[in-house]
């Protein structure tokens, strides 16, 4: 088993963890220690200090963790959200995206009352559509009827001019 020194140990772990955060393959391949190690490094310097164990690499948190997120950062200033972003390996878009979800999710709880507007909604367009779309019909015919009259007129009345010469 080999033995690796503190001060290693921890340049590798800031190369590892945010802002950094570089990919643990990366790391490895260019360090020469093996990755199974860097993720027990990373594992360990997570529960040594309070976080949550990261279950997959980047891996997409739950609806749980976000709201917990959105909850925590509400009250923050801007630079305070930037440093706590920065700290948990996030970006503030996240956190807004993340945020609109939660105020979203609020409408969907009475899926019965929305799905009825909207198939209203979309019933009255569709009619609509019907409507604007016979109503485009026609006038394009009677278009088409004008400019077959007027070329009709201007044959007639070149005809009478060659007569009249």
């Amino acid at each position: 088993m080999t033995t690796y020194e503190p001060e290693l140990k921890s340049s590798i772990l800031t190369r590892l963890l945010p802002p950094n955060s570089e990919a643990v393959p990366r790391v490895a391949e260019a360090t020469g220690i093996p990755a199974n190690t860097l993720h027990g490094w990373l594992h360990a310097h997570r529960k040594k200090n309070g976080l949550k164990p990261l279950s997959a690499v980047n891996s997409e948190p739950s609806t749980q963790e976000k709201f917990a997120v959105v909850l925590k950062c509400a009250t923050m200033t801007e630079i305070e959200l930037s440093t706590y972003c920065r700290e948990q390996g996030l970006y503030p878009d996240q956190v807004e995206q993340w945020r609109l979800l939660c105020e979203m999710a609020n409408t969907a709880t009475k899926p019965s009352a929305v799905k009825l507007q909207s198939r209203q909604q979309q019933l009255l367009m569709e009619k609509d559509n019907r409507r604007l779309t016979s109503e485009l019909n026609r006038k394009e015919k009677a278009l088409a009827e004008m400019a077959a009259l007027l070329v009709l007129q201007k044959k007639f009345q070149a005809l009478w001019e060659d007569e009249a010469v």
